[in-house]
């Protein structure tokens, strides 16, 4: 199954967001319905495939977490079914979907990001922190960083960096004792988007590079007021 992470969601008309809280469950699709959600021009979605996707509350659907961290807290994962696609809109930059194609999806299951990662943990495939070829070999991409930076979420840990060869990456681990479990992983670059899931203990190269980084990171904070009501 196939991982994406939508552009952005369009809420409903019936939710006001010039009120000072808006309840979560006003935003969040809703299991055996329909909902939109729009996406990269090159992600060639199908008509009846079944796919993973992430949800993010409206701040970060539109910032990115860094913009927001406490909203990871809120963010979801859900499997959906492509029913359709929207009408082909106007292309103009000044549309509020900027000329893209929505996909019309039936929403088949729903849960929280953080716990769905921690219920993923039991032998789950492993998987590694991205490479790029060098010229001697290779390189690990978060050793290549010009900006990071970090926040504690509900007791994990957030990681967002950018490369100079225009990777943005984003982690999610916790501490076990003396060793780092990486959790979810993204990697977006003129490639693509890449998604990695499920605990996955780091090698000791890999916990040194990671303890460097998390001890230069900048730290994060929300850029607005949290607003989310349960």
């Amino acid at each position: 199954m196939q991982t994406y992470w939508p552009l952005f969601w369009p809420n409903s008309s019936k939710v006001d967001h010039s009120a000072p809280q808006v309840r979560l469950d006003a935003l969040l699709p809703v299991v055996g319905t329909v909902t939109l959600a729009y996406f990269e021009r090159h992600e060639r979605i199908q008509i009846d495939e079944t796919v993973r996707l992430i949800w993010c509350p409206s701040v970060s659907d539109l910032n990115g977490w860094s913009e927001q961290p406490s909203e990871i807290a809120f963010s979801h994962v859900l499997q959906a079914r492509v029913v359709a696609l929207d009408a082909a809109p106007e292309s103009t930059i000044n549309a509020a979907h900027f000329g893209l194609r929505g996909h019309m999806l039936e929403v088949l299951s729903l849960e929280r990001l953080l716990p769905a990662l921690r219920g993923w943990a039991n032998g789950t495939g492993a998987w590694s922190l991205p490479q790029a070829a060098a010229g001697d070999g290779s390189l690990q991409l978060w050793a290549e960083l010009n900006w990071c930076g970090r926040a504690e979420v509900a007791g994990y840990i957030y990681l967002v960096g950018n490369t100079r060869a225009e990777s943005h990456l984003e982690l999610i681990l916790e501490r076990d004792g003396d060793n780092l479990v990486g959790l979810f992983h993204v990697q977006r670059n003129p490639a693509g988007t890449f998604f990695d899931f499920g605990a996955t203990y780091s090698t000791e190269l890999e916990r040194c590079l990671l303890e460097r980084v998390l001890n230069s990171a900048q730290p994060l904070c929300d850029t607005h007021p949290l607003c989310l009501l349960e």
